[in-house]
């Protein structure tokens, strides 16, 4: 799935976070302050959705299909998500950001098997995927929710390039900023997965 959004909307609607948050009496939190935490606790504030699969109020919400696995752990393929700002809120300040610089780590809100027989009471789109595949489809859908307890933390992606940079030619790795959200706190021992479409591929 291609992660685009309007230019305008993306531009405007971070400003309007931040007006905001001044208002608020809020101070404002870098993403490059918050790397300076292992991590913190947070909620999220931002407009008022409504989830596709559940009618959840939310902030953000995004759902997946992909093949019926007995595990559990088949490949889901992010088939929706919302693209509207988010405000992060910490307790040394918030965090204005765009969901196309962050990457959940959350258990799903909604996970359900359609079939071919039961697939008449499937949401649309769901049909279709059953109709052109003639499998068991599972469907997961993952929100932040509106006064629910949050962990933040930032992470580095980097990518390397050959040439883009560099008169010689050399590779050239390029990095950049990704705030981790988690419904849990942040542990090493556990292995983490993020949502499908936030996840990198």
């Amino acid at each position: 799935m291609k992660r685009t959004a309007s230019l305008i909307p993306a531009l405007l609607l971070p400003l309007l976070l931040i007006a905001c948050a001044g208002e608020k009496g809020r101070p404002l939190l870098s993403v490059e302050q918050l790397a300076s935490y292992s991590w913190l606790p947070a909620t999220i504030e931002g407009d008022t959705l409504v989830s596709y699969m559940t009618d959840d109020t939310c902030h953000y919400s995004e759902w997946a299909q992909g093949p019926f696995s007995p595990d559990g752990n088949g490949t889901f393929e992010a088939a929706h998500q919302t693209t509207d700002s988010i405000l992060i809120v910490t307790p040394h300040g918030v965090l204005p950001i765009d969901v196309f610089s962050i990457r959940l780590y959350l258990r799903p809100t909604f996970s359900r098997t359609f079939s071919p027989e039961n697939s008449s009471i499937a949401p649309l789109p769901v049909q279709k995927y059953i109709d052109a595949r003639g499998d068991i489809t599972a469907v997961r859908e993952y929100v932040l929710r509106p006064h629910q307890t949050y962990y933040a933390r930032v992470s580095r992606d980097s990518m390397s390039t050959r040439g883009a940079d560099s008169d010689a030619g050399e590779q050239v790795v390029l990095t950049r900023a990704v705030v981790e959200i988690s419904d849990r706190p942040f542990d090493a021992s556990r292995e983490w997965v993020a949502t499908p479409a936030t996840r990198t591929e």
